[in-house]
């Protein structure tokens, strides 16, 4: 896996980082906590496909938004090499979780995988090819996504911001225009890691 871009901070404090909690929302898996991630590709440094689902649902911009909706903050994160993440991506392995990690809901547990793994992708894309049943679970993701759970698996980051071309919420665009921003020089976060994370 290659880089990661996560919307809403551009500055990432190891020490802020939830412990993973399962959902209670029978209708959805999704769970809270960790560092929510989509990936970056290098080849299309301004393109980004959360990026691109909230620019077409603008409602997202003002949650939780403070100050101007266009700019975003941003920070765009490389993994360690060894860095142990189990990715869903089969109907199989769907069934795999659910057998070794239950839920009180019988599907899988977040909390027992965060355990054991250090993140959790999910190929939204390759479930749907799949024609995984309970594929409804996981429409809350929206996009492919990676859940980090253990901060000490950053190698680096970038700190930087996405500039939204300001548009008419009233009127559906068909294009909207943004750009990724981020500075040259990493930032290492080993350092302000305290002796509570594992």
């Amino acid at each position: 896996m290659q880089h990661f871009l996560t919307v809403g901070t551009s500055e990432i404090d190891p020490n802020k980082f939830q412990d993973i909690k399962d959902s209670t929302n029978i209708s959805s898996i999704k769970p809270n906590g960790g560092l929510w991630l989509s990936e970056h590709f290098d080849e299309y440094l301004n393109y980004n496909s959360w990026v691109d689902y909230i620019v077409y649902n603008p409602y997202i911009l003002f949650y939780k938004t403070k100050g101007n909706p266009f700019k975003q903050p941003c920070s765009i994160v490389k993994l360690k090499k060894d860095c142990n993440i189990f990715i869903l991506d089969s109907k199989d392995k769907y069934y795999y979780l659910k057998e070794n990690f239950p839920d009180n809901y019988e599907r899988f547990s977040f909390e027992k995988i965060s355990k054991i793994y250090n993140g959790f992708y999910i190929n939204l894309s390759s479930l749907k090819k799949d024609k995984l049943d309970e594929i409804s679970l996981f429409y809350s993701f929206n996009v492919n996504s990676l859940i980090l759970f253990n901060a000490k698996e950053i190698e680096y980051y970038y700190s930087g911001f996405i500039d939204i071309e300001p548009f008419d919420f009233e009127f559906n665009q068909e294009i909207v225009n943004y750009e990724i921003h981020y500075d040259d020089k990493p930032k290492n976060i080993q350092s302000k890691i305290k002796c509570k994370n594992r």
